[in-house]
C-alpha cells in the first residue's frame, strides 16, 4: 500500500505502527507479522479456560520463529486493547476488520471484502427489533446470532452494538456464532469477541461444505457454558455442570446419591480456577479483565 495511506491508517490506530515497526525490525512484511500476531493473542485469550496442546504447539512454534519480534507482541495486544477501549465509549466497532482492509491485507481472490461498519449497523438495526428479541429471551433464556461468512466479526459486533442501545444485556442474553474459512479472519473475530465480554463460538469452517477444521469459545462462552448447553441439548439446563458441546451425552442411569467429585470442563485446565465478570453497575455490563 502507499506510504499516505499506511500514514493514515497508522495515526488512527497505534496497534498498526507497532505492527510496522516490528515487521522492520525483522526484515518481515506487515502480513507476516499480522498473521502470526492474531494467532498468537486468540490463543492467549483461548488457552487458560479452553487449553488445546495443539494450540500450545502452534504458538511455540511462531513465538520461537519470530524471535527477533517477539517482543513487540505483547505492545501490539496492548495497544489493540487500548484501542478497542477508546473506540467502545462510540459505540462497539470492527477495529481489526477496518486496520486489516486499510492496510490491504485482504485476500481479493477469496473475495474478502468486509462488509462497512455503517452497513453492519444498519442491518443489525433492521434485524434485532420488536418482539423477536424480547420473546426469544423469554423462552430460553437468549437471543442466538449466527454470521455464517463472519470475516473479522463486523455483523456480529454491529448486532452486539444493537443489543446494547436497546437495553438488552449483549454479554448474558445472547449467544454469537459465526463460521469463515479464512483462520486469520476467523481468528479475528474470535479476538474482538472474547475481548468485548461476549460469549462466542467461532468455528474456522467451509459454511457450504459443512467442513468444520477448528471451533474457538470465547472466555465468557466458557464461563456460562451451563446457561448455553440447551442452545446444544434443546432443553433448559440451568443447574448443569459446564460440558463442551461436542462431548458425547452420557445416557448412562446415575444412582440418586453420590458423594464423587462431578467431572471438570472437557476442554478447560483441571487446575485452572474460572474468574467471575465483574459488574459496572452504572451500566449493567459485564468485563473479563
Amino acid at each position: 500500500m502507499s506510504k499516505q495511506s499506511l500514514r493514515a491508517v497508522s495515526n488512527d490506530y497505534g496497534f498498526v505502527k507497532l505492527i510496522e515497526t516490528a515487521a522492520k525490525s525483522g526484515g518481515y512484511n506487515a502480513w507476516q507479522i499480522w498473521d502470526d500476531f492474531i494467532y498468537m493473542a486468540a490463543a492467549a485469550l483461548s488457552q487458560p479456560l479452553d487449553f488445546r496442546q495443539n494450540r500450545e504447539d502452534e504458538y511455540l512454534r511462531r513465538a520461537k520463529s519470530k524471535e527477533k519480534t517477539a517482543k513487540y507482541f505483547p505492545q501490539i495486544f496492548a495497544a489493540l486493547v487500548n484501542t478497542m477501549e477508546f473506540n467502545s465509549r462510540g459505540g462497539l466497532s470492527d477495529v481489526l476488520g477496518d486496520a486489516y482492509m486499510r492496510l490491504e491485507l485482504n485476500n481479493h481472490w477469496h473475495g474478502q471484502f468486509f462488509t462497512p461498519d455503517n452497513i453492519c449497523k444498519m442491518m443489525a438495526k433492521m434485524t434485532l427489533h420488536g418482539d423477536m428479541i424480547s420473546d426469544a429471551i423469554e423462552k430460553k433464556g437468549f437471543v442466538t446470532i449466527n454470521d455464517c461468512a463472519c470475516g473479522a466479526g463486523g455483523m456480529l459486533i454491529a448486532a452486539a452494538d444493537t443489543l446494547r442501545n436497546n437495553d438488552i444485556n449483549y454479554q448474558t442474553d445472547a449467544l454469537y456464532v459465526g463460521q469463515d474459512v479464512d483462520s486469520v479472519c476467523a481468528l479475528m473475530c474470535y479476538i474482538q469477541l472474547a475481548l468485548m465480554g461476549v460469549p462466542a463460538i467461532i468455528q474456522i469452517a467451509n459454511t457450504l461444505s459443512m467442513e468444520i477444521h477448528d471451533t474457538w469459545y470465547t472466555p465468557f462462552y466458557i464461563i456460562r457454558q451451563w446457561k448455553f448447553n440447551k442452545f446444544w441439548r434443546g432443553e433448559p439446563t440451568p443447574t448443569a455442570m459446564p460440558e463442551a458441546p461436542d462431548a458425547p451425552e452420557d445416557r448412562t442411569p446415575k444412582a440418586e446419591s453420590s458423594h464423587e467429585p462431578e467431572a471438570q470442563p472437557a476442554h478447560a485446565a483441571a487446575d485452572i480456577v474460572l474468574p467471575q465478570p465483574i459488574l459496572d453497575e452504572a451500566t449493567g455490563q459485564y468485563s473479563l479483565f
